[in-house]
């Protein structure tokens, strides 16, 4: 095992590999109906926008008419997509946090690029640093575990600007993660933002 130096695409490689992997969980979990009571409400909320939408493009109703539609229809998409939005973030959790810590440090992406995550130390890394490891990064797809959250919590208690205010969230989430990689380009260790802030490294695994 050789301390991460030129890990950049070997990490990239994994993660990308991680982040269809968790998509595809996300997808099928989200289909279970008893995990995801409200999912034909979302479907059927998200067929109304677009035929809103639709509308507005062929100009059958005024912008004003649109907006107010469309206010509308977002709160209820985005408490109806509450239980999407809960899966994918106890599924990212479970997947970077608990099945990486309890198998040595990898997930299926690293076990397949050779690298698996370890403590400053070489030591094993504690559940909650493990965890604490995903806040920092920005998983694609699903705009961030702080996006995650705020797509869960302010639905239910904004209903204004509410498109507006989880944009926002979400391209702070992007910063965050583009950050997060530019400490990975500009250090020597190659160590990344979530790797500094929970102490750990990544290795490479002969």
């Amino acid at each position: 095992m050789r301390e991460n130096i030129n890990l950049i695409f070997p990490r990239i490689g994994a993660y990308v590999i991680d982040i269809i992997i968790v998509t595809i969980l996300c997808n099928l979990i989200s289909n279970i109906r008893f995990l995801n009571p409200h999912y034909d409400e979302f479907v059927a909320t998200s067929e109304k926008y677009s035929e809103v939408y639709k509308d507005y493009i062929d100009g059958d109703i005024k912008i004003e008419e649109f907006n107010k539609s469309a206010e509308s229809l977002t709160v209820k998409l985005y408490r109806y997509g509450t239980s999407n939005y809960v899966i994918s973030l106890v599924t990212l959790i479970a997947y970077f946090g608990i099945f990486q810590k309890y198998n040595k440090g990898q997930t299926i992406g690293k076990k397949l690029m050779k690298v698996r995550v370890v403590g400053i130390d070489n030591e094993n890394v504690p559940i909650h640093l493990m965890i604490l490891r995903i806040l920092p990064m920005y998983i694609f797809g699903f705009n961030g575990i702080f996006c995650i959250v705020a797509c869960i919590i302010v639905p239910h208690i904004i209903t204004s600007n509410l498109e507006i205010i989880i944009s926002s969230i979400s391209i702070i989430n992007i910063l965050l993660g583009f950050i997060d990689f530019e400490f990975a380009l500009a250090r020597k260790d190659k160590r990344s933002l979530h790797d500094l802030l929970s102490k750990t490294k990544v290795v490479e695994v002969k």
